[in-house]
């Protein structure tokens, strides 16, 4: 009788000999599924082991310090992944190792920044275009404020803000939002009484849909 192979069978097979130096399209996709909670690579402070039967693809990058390629832009190498995309937004991954077959084309597409190799990652571009749209609509909102600041009221992440807070918002990094709403005057009063105003802007940041 013929056993059907399972996912969970496919995963016990892989084996160092399958982690070949460049990861083709498909095994970057095969990892996306696999390895998610890996890809915030936070300064990707590993350390060097030989990969085995049991090691993830990242170990090969253990002790070093490799290029991330975010969208086909290098982000700065004292930055981590995180500061500018969630998991949620990366929708695949490629690892390229620096070696023999492919240090030139390292060298060449890349160079000295890629001497421990590169880690391209793609985004869910959808989910980023929302959020530059949002911090878009955000500081719209903001130079509409500066020209009457009497008329407007901030409340970000359930908190009334201070003017000297309000200024400090167009330093926010659009990946920390999850939703900007405007409500008139009358919605605004019924929530937030005699502090609304004649503009009231909700800001809702990852912060709170953490808690």
């Amino acid at each position: 009788m013929q056993r059907t192979t399972t996912a969970e069978d496919h995963v016990r097979n892989v084996t160092s000999l399958d982690l070949l130096p460049i990861l083709s399209i498909n095994m970057a996709r095969y990892l996306s599924l696999f390895f998610p909670l890996l890809l915030v690579l936070t300064g990707c402070s590993l350390k060097p082991n030989k990969a085995s039967s049991d090691n993830s693809p990242l170990e090969a990058f253990k002790g070093k310090k490799p290029l991330i390629v975010l969208d086909g832009k290098p982000i700065p190498q004292d930055s981590s992944l995180e500061q500018y995309a969630t998991k949620e937004e990366i929708e695949s991954i490629e690892l390229i190792e620096n070696n023999s077959e492919s240090r030139d084309y390292l060298s060449i597409t890349y160079r000295e920044a890629a001497k421990d190799g590169v880690i391209k990652v793609t985004t869910n571009t959808h989910k980023a275009k929302l959020r530059q749209q949002l911090f878009d609509s955000l500081l719209e909102r903001l130079k509409a404020y500066e020209q009457a600041p009497s008329t407007f009221l901030f409340v970000k992440d359930g908190l009334l803000m201070a003017e000297e807070e309000v200024t400090k918002l167009k330093a926010l990094n659009p990946s920390e939002l999850v939703d900007v709403v405007v409500l008139k005057e009358e919605a605004a009063k019924a929530i937030y009484g005699s502090a609304a105003r004649e503009t009231t802007v909700l800001i809702n940041t990852r912060n709170i849909s953490n808690k």
